[in-house]
């Protein structure tokens, strides 16, 4: 039978352009590109020769959607160059930032992107005339989420107080009692749309993956911890150059990744989180993975959805202790003056989509020298490309048309929740 492209164009409900296509017959589907198709970006080039104080409000640039985490990460490699240790309630803080971050991320994903798909509407607009009222709770949830960046960060997008030294904003008692406040507010508001969300479930499909998060022995970790692949390998965050080899494929402004010991792909995000560090989740989230039945480990990419969920109840839990924490100090330093050196810094942490690192190089005079950024959907694109294939010819076995196919390859797509925007690179450069 001859050869055919079928090419999904710039899938909707996304963050950024990508278009992905299939190429086989009407037996088999042999090949699948991921190909990015944002406008080429050099960030890393931009930011050389830069002061280091400005480096962490470039970076949050780089997306509007994941900005708290871009900025702390890049924050934090420039501390760890400087050999800058910040106070304790810095990096308390700073984790309530960063979870108010993923919290509206995920909701954004979830609700907004994932639900229509779920109950066949084009947006959740339409939604609204048969759900008004769990709409109306989403949107609410929302807000509470982004005001926990804006009481911790100082504003709800690119937050001003997160600064190389800390945080430096003062926080108040008012200021906790107001984290409290929306913390509360939050939990009720949200929890009747995760229900409704896992009561719908998911699509069956197993596909066998290699999961990469951070580890450590006490929670699920965002801002630092050691690399894990699967759990069967254990390696320190700084040594990330050797685990990754970067591809470059002509037909995506992405650069693609794969394990450098193995030549083979891997996922990041919530669903990898979870998938090394299940024995971790707070009792909220575990009591309602039990409730509906949700086995960990998971192979399902399609869990990618479930594992926001829950982290979204798990990550709400752990805010409400790191609080009870801070309101328990007398004094709250928040800022540690930094002293300009050479150094080269190198900071791993969660994304929202998964694992995020930046490494920047610093002179004596502070200026950046060198800079390289891998962003959590450059590494998911290899993986996205072989777990299409898989699912399209579990598809094709099972009797489905080109349009069936088509529909739900869009749905894997989203369930990774890709971010086209931040993994764009100019993919002519040479490393």
């Amino acid at each position: 039978m001859s050869e055919k492209k079928v090419v999904l164009e710039e899938i909707v409900r996304i963050e950024g352009h990508l278009n992905v296509t299939l190429y086989g017959d009407e037996t088999e589907i042999r090949k699948v590109t991921a190909e990015a198709l944002e406008g080429t970006r050099i960030l890393e080039r931009v930011i050389l020769g830069k002061n280091y104080m400005e480096i962490p409000d470039i970076a949050s640039r780089m997306c509007g959607v994941c900005n708290v985490i871009h900025k702390l990460t890049a924050t934090q490699a420039i501390e760890n160059a400087l050999g800058l240790e910040i106070t304790q309630e810095a990096w308390s803080l700073r984790k309530l930032m960063v979870i108010g971050g993923h919290i509206q991320s995920h909701m954004l994903h979830l609700f907004y992107f994932v639900l229509p798909d779920l109950m066949g509407k084009p947006s959740l607009l339409h939604i609204a005339d048969t759900h008004g009222e769990l709409v109306k709770k989403i949107v609410k949830a929302k807000k509470h989420a982004n005001r926990i960046i804006e009481i911790t960060g100082g504003s709800r997008v690119h937050p001003v107080a997160l600064v190389p030294g800390g945080i430096s904003k003062p926080i108040t008692k008012r200021d906790l009692e107001n984290l409290r406040y929306e913390l509360h507010e939050l939990k009720k508001t949200i929890e009747e749309p995760i229900r409704f969300l896992l009561e719908i479930g998911n699509p069956e499909f197993e596909n066998e993956n290699i999961y990469v998060a951070l580890t450590n022995q006490d929670t699920i970790p965002l801002l630092q911890g050691n690399i894990s692949i699967s759990n069967n390998s254990v390696y320190q965050a700084e040594k990330y150059s050797k685990i990754f080899t970067k591809i470059r494929e002509n037909y995506s402004t992405a650069p693609h990744f794969k394990l450098s010991a193995k030549n083979v792909s891997y996922m990041v995000g919530a669903l990898a989180r979870i998938n090394i560090n299940y024995t971790k989740l707070l009792p909220a989230a575990k009591t309602i993975s039990t409730e509906y039945n949700i086995k960990w480990p998971n192979n399902n990419p399609f869990t990618n959805n479930t594992a926001q969920a829950l982290e979204i109840l798990h990550y709400i839990e752990e805010s409400e202790h790191i609080v009870d924490d801070l309101e328990e100090k007398k004094l709250i330093r928040t800022w540690t003056r930094p002293k300009i050196q050479a150094g080269d810094g190198i900071a791993v942490t969660e994304a929202p989509r998964g694992l995020l690192i930046h490494h920047y190089r610093l002179n004596s005079e502070g200026k950046v020298v060198w800079a390289n950024i891998i962003t959590p959907t450059a590494q998911n694109l290899k993986n996205v490309e072989e777990t299409c294939r898989n699912y399209g010819n579990k598809l094709l076995s099972e009797g489905a048309n080109i349009e069936l196919i088509e529909k739900e390859i869009e749905k894997l797509v989203r369930a990774y929740d890709p971010c086209i925007s931040c993994s764009a690179r100019f993919y002519k450069e040479t490393d």
